[in-house]
């Protein structure tokens, strides 16, 4: 996504591309706080399917970092494993339908 001419996010939704620590589509979800060894981790049902047992769960890494504080990594699992993740500057990162 591009915003006044500025990459605000990239999602990733097939291939082997990985993120600073090694998480790609297929690593098992419980590697999410291995890798990211830090605190404020957050877990938010699918809107569009109500949270039924087995539907994808957005798992949301924030940075702490002051500098870099609106930046984020978010995960979407299914059954154990990330099917999808996108990263991101606040707000353009929270947006459930991506570029519109």
């Amino acid at each position: 996504m591009i915003n006044e001419g500025r990459v605000t996010r990239a999602d990733i939704d097939k291939g082997s591309l990985a993120t600073d620590k090694g998480v790609r589509i297929g690593t098992p979800t419980a590697e999410i706080r291995k890798k990211y060894s830090i605190n404020k981790i957050t877990k938010q049902r699918d809107p569009y399917t109500g949270g039924q047992a087995g539907d994808p769960i957005e798992v949301r890494v924030y940075s702490l970092d002051p500098e870099t504080r609106d930046n984020k990594l978010l995960f979407t699992t299914r059954t154990g494993k990330i099917t999808k993740f996108r990263a991101g500057k606040e707000p353009y990162v929270d947006y459930i339908e991506g570029c519109l």
